[in-house]
């Protein structure tokens, strides 16, 4: 457990390299142990770190291995994060159509048991797509509604992830005042140690 979490951190820092070995020491050891459910979490990790690389090959290889995981096991919080983890890979490869398929699958598991800490991730991936459809107001909205819960539960991560992408998406507005407001919210939110979102903010420019 301590290998896996500590590979998330590292994912987090930006210290892909770090992270990828202490999530293979970790699924080494859960193999050895033959704990199955564990296994699937390192997936779900390794897809996480492969989309802040901006690999979505690689995001979606995992994310479907985590996939087989939580279904063999029929665990649905399991199922859920998979499923919007394959979703943001599609949507990362540009295919739309696939990426909502597995997006409204996450939304619609996700809120029939309430795990609110997944929704905003979920959330934040959808106004992404409804963004890349065309449909601008759509995905100002979710993405304002991912916000309210990121705040409401203080996922700092999360704020910055989504200050980004309200910041982009008032640039393409043309409207200078708000992107500079989220901009900046987003640098604050990402100074905890949030290395791939302050390198993203910083390719901004307003």
């Amino acid at each position: 457990m301590g290998h896996q979490e500590l590979g998330l951190l590292f994912a987090y820092q930006g210290n892909f390299s770090e992270s990828e070995k202490e999530l293979s020491k970790g699924l080494e050891l859960f193999i050895k142990e033959k704990a199955v459910q564990p296994q699937g979490i390192i997936w779900v990790y390794r897809s996480l770190r492969a989309l802040l690389m901006e690999d979505a090959d690689s995001a979606l290889r995992a994310a479907q291995r985590a996939y087989d995981i939580a279904f063999s096991r029929q665990n649905e919080r399991d199922r859920i994060r998979a499923e919007w983890l394959i979703g943001a890979a599609f949507l990362a490869k540009g295919d739309l159509n696939k990426a909502e398929s597995h997006l409204n699958e996450a939304i619609i598991r996700d809120r029939r048991i309430n795990l609110v800490d997944l929704e905003p991730d979920i959330l934040l991936a959808i106004a992404k797509l409804r963004f890349a459809q065309g449909h601008k107001e759509e995905a100002e909205k979710l993405a304002k509604e991912a916000l309210d819960i990121a705040t409401r539960c203080q996922y700092r991560l999360n704020q910055a992830d989504i200050h980004i992408f309200l910041a982009e998406f008032y640039l393409s507005t043309k409207d200078s005042a708000k992107a500079k407001e989220h901009l900046e919210l987003a640098k604050e939110r990402a100074a905890c140690g949030y290395q791939p979102a302050l390198n993203k903010a910083s390719q901004l420019t307003i």
